[in-house]
């Protein structure tokens, strides 16, 4: 344990570097030096002692000077240093939480510590840190008000300028936020585990509700506007190998299965798929549905409805399936860029950009099918011509129905349909393509933005 608390002061507390080499913790409250206050946030091994100390003593040092930091009052901390103070606050006192989740049974912070002395030369009692008390209160405190600062990061100079100069450093400290040791590659399980600050005698269920509501916050307002759907899906638990191949799977049938030229069975697939994701998005826990990307279903049906609105000759033209081709494209690289204007560097934005326009594509597919299926013959313009394409191979012309052949040919001056893969592929462009710019319209939010929901953000009305 010791080696593990060892490289935890020396690698995740340290932000920066002190402009001295050597301080001593300051002991009055009522007043405090912003260059020492700026070296002991930068980095907590500059103060006095800590170096030549051995593992308990520097310990001792650590929560000394983050209880000098809870008792100081607020307006004699500067306001760019303040998110650095709550950060430093939330990785001490976290410490014993993130052992537990490890295993490790064994309390690493003191007792007890001093309180700093006021100028009138009091002295305060000492602060007792029992784990489940007053080091839980004090861990959760610091946690909130390092979330709020994190949520309006663009604000502060601090992380404004590790967002924009260190974009991954900055998702390490999220990764820190929702986890309890995400950059332990020593061990193979344990760095997946999440954080939760509560009682050693907790249940599973306040356990699993702490976990829960700080990854979902950290999911929506952090990854997933930078399309990092993998890393929300591990801040809720729900980021194995397992889940996504399920996922994939199951959103792919109705694609390869048309592709298979088995398009009556694809489209009771898609109308399966359509009710069974209503159902488990209904009894899901709640917020989980944040990593389902609801929004892409939603904005694809919206740009489907407006295609059947048009003249059949969408599905007529057995050229239109580069219209959808390139609709596609462009879909994907708005995603990317969209991706990459919320800070993610540029490969890394077009790995996830491209992940996440996959998955849009993937929906509007599937919807595509389950429309032309089961909606398009009634409802669009001459769309009885259309009955039975599921029927006929995908890569053929679509020959109109017996009964309704002559009358199509001569109402449509054409005697066949372009080919049913062509226009499912139109419709699967054109309805992901409209269904982002309708988007972009009608909220100022990203696609990746849970669906239904809206907050408060920076003080402001929903």
């Amino acid at each position: 344990m010791n080696d593990r608390v060892a490289r935890y002061w020396d690698t995740v507390l340290r932000t920066g570097t002190s402009p001295l080499p050597r301080l001593p913790l300051p002991a009055v409250t009522d007043r405090v030096d912003p260059v020492v206050l700026a070296g002991l946030l930068a980095d907590p091994h500059c103060l006095d002692g800590f170096d030549t100390a051995g593992p308990r003593r520097r310990t001792d040092l650590i929560a000394a000077l983050a209880v000098w930091l809870e008792h100081l009052p607020t307006h004699l901390i500067p306001e760019p240093m303040r998110s650095r103070a709550a950060r430093l606050r939330f990785l001490i006192w976290s410490l014993p939480f993130r052992l537990r989740a490890l295993g490790e049974e064994a309390d690493v912070l003191p007792e007890r510590v001093d309180l700093p002395v006021t100028r009138t030369g009091e002295y305060p009692p000492p602060q007792v840190l029992q784990v489940d008390q007053a080091v839980l209160l004090l861990a959760r405190t610091a946690r909130e008000e390092w979330l709020s600062h994190l949520r309006a990061w663009q604000d502060d100079p601090w992380l404004s300028a590790v967002h924009h100069t260190d974009p991954a450093r900055f998702e390490r400290e999220l990764r820190w936020v929702t986890h309890a040791w995400p950059d332990d590659t020593a061990t193979a399980g344990p760095q997946e585990r999440r954080l939760a600050l509560v009682a050693r005698r907790a249940g599973d269920t306040e356990r699993r509700d702490d976990e829960e509501r700080i990854a979902a916050d950290v999911t929506e307002n952090h990854w997933l506007p930078r399309a990092a759907l993998l890393r929300g899906s591990r801040a809720l638990g729900t980021g194995d190998w397992r889940s996504a191949a399920a996922f994939a799977s199951l959103a792919l049938s109705p694609l390869l299965l048309f592709a298979a030229q088995a398009g009556p069975l694809a489209r009771w697939v898609a109308l399966a798929q359509l009710l069974a994701g209503m159902i488990t998005v209904i009894a899901a826990r709640p917020r989980r549905d944040a990593v389902l990307l609801l929004r892409l279903p939603a904005a694809s049906a919206a740009g489907a409805l407006v295609l059947l609105s048009f003249t059949p000759r969408w599905w007529l033209d057995p050229d239109a399936w580069r219209v959808g081709l390139g609709l596609l494209a462009v879909s994907m690289l708005y995603l990317i860029i969209e991706t990459r204007l919320h800070g993610v560097p540029v490969w890394a934005a077009v790995g996830r950009g491209t992940v996440i326009g996959l998955i849009g594509a993937g929906y509007a597919m599937t919807l595509s099918i389950l429309i032309l299926g089961f909606v398009a013959p009634s409802v669009a313009e001459s769309g009885q011509c259309l009955l039975g394409w599921w029927l006929q191979p995908p890569y053929t012309a679509h020959t109109y129905p017996p009964a309704q052949a002559a009358a199509c040919a001569e109402a449509l001056h054409t005697g066949a349909a372009a080919a049913p893969a062509g226009f499912v592929l139109l419709l699967t462009g054109w309805s992901l393509a409209v269904g982002l710019a309708a988007q972009v319209l009608w909220d100022d939010r990203p696609v990746t933005a849970p669906l239904g929901r809206l907050k408060r953000t920076r003080g402001g009305t929903p």
